[in-house]
């Protein structure tokens, strides 16, 4: 798999944060744990839009970072989650949407770890789930199965985290396992329709001297793809609303140095500018999750 910019269709996974803000260890595993039968998890496995794969550098400053995206008309980068970094701006209309999909929950790390995890014992474990080789969700696991298998993209530490514990252990492991975390989501879990959304506000850079990204993938368990980059990356939440007056505050992400990404990605042809150019920013779709440490007194 090449480790260019890639847009992987994946689904949106069990939501168990508390409108998106701060939850600990401990509290977010006893939301999480749920319960763990593997025979009634199955039955939706499609893929909305997000991107998980990108290839970059550290070589990212605090330029200027306005391009020429301003004359191109991004609806269709928005209608997918992606921006740029000139368009975040209080009044801002943006057609955006996130949906929400019925989820599985995490097995045991004992359940999980008992399961095989590989392409090629795919087989064996479409039969544990009674899931026809022919069928979607067996392709869409498959993919999962591939990417976790591939190659590391530049300067990353990933893991694919088949239980709460595995994922906690990975977070731990890049943050610190004694540093207190914060956890931060879009909200609300309810998910909102495809519509013009208005920007009213946009937050400070939220503190990331490190962060872990977890985002779902299709399985009839719950399986996260869980990353960190050394990279500059900004983080934002936005406030938005709806032409039917819903809000969403919404995890907005931009990646600074994108000199290394696909130049033949159509979300650059979208946005107007070549890679290097400009960030490129996109916003968390529901129950993905972005892990970074605690500010304290001294970093405040």
């Amino acid at each position: 798999m090449a480790a260019k910019l890639g847009l992987w269709f994946l689904p949106f996974l069990l939501f168990f944060l508390m409108n998106g803000v701060n939850i600990g260890c401990r509290d977010l595993k006893a939301e999480l744990q749920g319960h763990t039968e593997m025979n009634s998890h199955h039955g939706n496995l499609n893929r909305p839009n997000y991107l998980i794969g990108y290839k970059t550098n550290a070589h990212g400053s605090d330029k200027d970072f306005s391009s020429s995206s301003t004359n191109v008309d991004h609806t269709e980068a928005f209608k997918v989650g992606y921006f740029a970094m000139d368009d975040l701006f209080v009044g801002n209309i943006m057609t955006l949407q996130f949906p929400v999909e019925e989820v599985p929950h995490f097995l045991s790390k004992k359940e999980a770890d008992s399961i095989p995890f590989s392409t090629s014992q795919l087989p064996t474990v479409l039969q544990l789930f009674s899931i026809s080789q022919d069928s979607p969700q067996a392709k869409f696991m498959r993919d999962t199965l591939e990417l976790c298998e591939a190659g590391m993209l530049t300067q990353e530490t990933r893991i694919c985290a088949n239980s709460l514990d595995s994922m906690l252990e990975f977070v731990n492991n890049i943050l610190g396992s004694e540093e207190k975390h914060n956890i931060y989501t879009t909200s609300p879990p309810s998910g909102a329709p495809l519509q013009n959304y208005t920007i009213l506000k946009v937050s400070e850079d939220i503190y990331a001297p490190k962060w872990v990204a977890c985002h779902p993938l299709p399985y009839p368990y719950a399986v996260y793809y869980c990353h960190f980059i050394a990279t500059n990356t900004r983080i934002f939440k936005v406030l938005l609303v709806g032409e039917n007056g819903d809000k969403v505050e919404a995890l907005g992400v931009c990646h600074l140095d994108t000199s290394e990404f696909n130049p033949n990605h159509v979300i650059f042809k979208q946005l107007g500018f070549m890679p290097g150019e400009a960030p490129l920013c996109h916003f968390f779709p529901l129950k993905n999750l972005m892990w970074v440490p605690q500010p304290t007194a001294t970093t405040m």
